[in-house]
């Protein structure tokens, strides 16, 4: 069923909705209320009709850093087919992988989205680097990145008289080239605040709930507190005075797709800016166009640089791949490197609050590590006997 209907005004407030709903932290059905300016009620019936026409679902992604955690995202080189699928299923099934997906572009083999209990960084190299002197992997790349933000995949390029999307990439380009010279100022703040957030004081209540609204942030407090045994005024407690105080969920974000799923392509894209202030005008060129979702921001070499989470149309991405060219020509960007998801076969899980006990993480990674090693083991067996084959051969 559509979303959109004859009624010019009906789809303009849907449109809104659906923006409104990427959110610098909490968000509740109230706050869209107020800024759609339509009643409680009303807001509740289109939210309503979003979840059951298209499967929408609103969810929370957390503050990692304020948790103790760094987020890492991670892309893998990797040869052979076969070694490809077991490495996504050791990797995700191991319980601080939160994504993981095979890849084709700039890299081919998988990426993921890890997080690190602080401090035990030096374990998830140490991992990989086990993979790749093991001949496991190719190489890798690491990233210790910000946490996820948003980037507001909304309708300034929507025809609501023709219901299609209409792409005007040298628009894009012109408006990127005309921010550049903006100030920078909001990214100095995010650049020094991924690495100064400093960890809350949290408990595993505050974690469950964070787990929670991952899934969905109209998970009722009462159905939290049936799981986790305690009553709702406790939950309510802890929601109210300590996920919420204390900012520990970093953004809010709608889940769905704009184009049918057999035309959609969803990458990654590394982005290495020449300064902070065209990283930022980029970004905000960016916002209410049907292009990115999501980036993280880390930095490499003195070069302020993201990881753009990116969904749209096959044909458009190479168009896209162009605009990326034409600011690498204009001395903007430096660098990018594209990577294409199969979103097919990916692995997903919310945040693994279980594993916080006693005031920290458990980060136990020794039977991936065992895993990997059986692995490593069987592939130098088989490439042992496909070598004695290949002399038996020469011998004949």
């Amino acid at each position: 069923m559509s979303m959109w209907s004859s009624n010019y005004e009906y789809n303009r407030v849907m449109a809104g909705l659906i923006e409104l709903c990427f959110s610098d932290g909490l968000l509740t059905v109230k706050d869209i209320a107020s800024s759609l300016g339509v009643s409680l009620s009303y807001a509740y019936f289109l939210l309503k009709r979003l979840r059951r026409d298209l499967n929408f679902t609103i969810r929370a992604k957390p503050y990692y850093e304020k948790l103790g955690l760094r987020f890492a995202p991670c892309f893998m080189s990797v040869s052979s087919l076969s070694t490809k699928k077991a490495l996504l299923e050791v990797f995700a099934s191991l319980e601080y992988t939160l994504y993981a997906a095979p890849c084709d572009g700039h890299v081919r083999g998988l990426y993921f989205d890890f997080v690190v209990p602080m401090g035990c960084e030096g374990e998830l190299l140490a991992l990989l680097e086990f993979c790749s002197s093991s001949g496991l992997i190719d190489n890798y790349s690491l990233y210790f990145t910000s946490s996820p933000n948003n980037v507001v995949m909304g309708f300034e390029w929507y025809d609501f008289a023709s219901h299609q999307w209409v792409y005007r990439w040298q628009e894009l380009v012109d408006d990127v080239v005309k921010r550049a010279d903006d100030s920078g100022f909001e990214f100095r703040a995010l650049a020094l605040g991924y690495e100064q957030a400093g960890t809350a004081k949290i408990d595993w209540l505050d974690l469950l709930i964070l787990h929670h609204l991952e899934l969905d942030i109209f998970t009722s407090l009462k159905s939290m507190a049936s799981v986790a045994g305690v009553t709702p005024q406790d939950m309510g407690y802890h929601f109210k005075n300590h996920v919420v105080k204390r900012g520990l969920v970093k953004v809010v974000r709608p889940y769905w797709v704009h184009v049918p799923l057999q035309n959609l392509c969803m990458g990654v894209i590394d982005l290495r800016f020449s300064k902070l202030s065209c990283l930022e005008g980029f970004i905000k060129a960016l916002n209410r166009k049907p292009i990115a979702y999501s980036y993280t921001y880390y930095q490499v070499d003195s070069s302020p640089s993201i990881l753009l989470g990116c969904a749209m149309p096959f044909k458009e991405f190479s168009m896209f791949m162009s605009c990326l060219d034409e600011l690498r020509s204009l001395g903007l960007l430096k660098e990018f490197r594209e990577l294409f998801l199969d979103i097919e076969n990916s692995r997903g899980r919310a945040l693994p609050y279980e594993l916080f006990r006693e005031g920290r993480w458990i980060y136990d990674i020794e039977s991936c590590f065992s895993k990997l090693a059986s692995m490593a083991e069987a592939q130098r067996v088989e490439a042992k006997f496909a070598r004695a084959a290949e002399r038996a051969m020469e011998s004949k």
